[in-house]
């Protein structure tokens, strides 16, 4: 009995947990933004990349089950798709949602 109650008891506190946190929301459309990130031993202090999303039509709306994911990285000291695939030729030929970061 007792390990029932504690399994209901784990259970509530899952689905309160899962309830209470929240996901960020998607930009509606093509835009870039900032993300905290691990902190750099040989720097130490607060660390931000910039990460830009490229959809189908330039559009969230565009995007369906049948979009994938695709992340696009530049060469060494390129930055965005400077040196990397075109997200707007990737987009539209590939029905991808296109991920670039700095």
């Amino acid at each position: 009995m007792i390990r029932f109650q504690l399994s209901v008891l784990v259970f509530l506190f899952v689905g309160f947990v899962c309830t209470a946190l929240q996901a960020a929301d998607l930009p509606e459309r093509d835009s870039s933004f900032s993300i905290s990130t691990q902190e750099w031993p040989f720097q130490p202090g607060p660390r931000t990349v910039k990460v830009y999303l490229y959809y189908p039509g330039k559009e969230l709306k565009n995007v369906n089950a049948e979009t994938g994911l695709m992340l696009n990285l530049h060469n060494w000291g390129g930055t965005n798709t400077s040196g990397a695939g075109n997200p707007a030729v990737l987009t539209r030929e590939l029905n991808v949602i296109v991920i670039s970061v700095d």
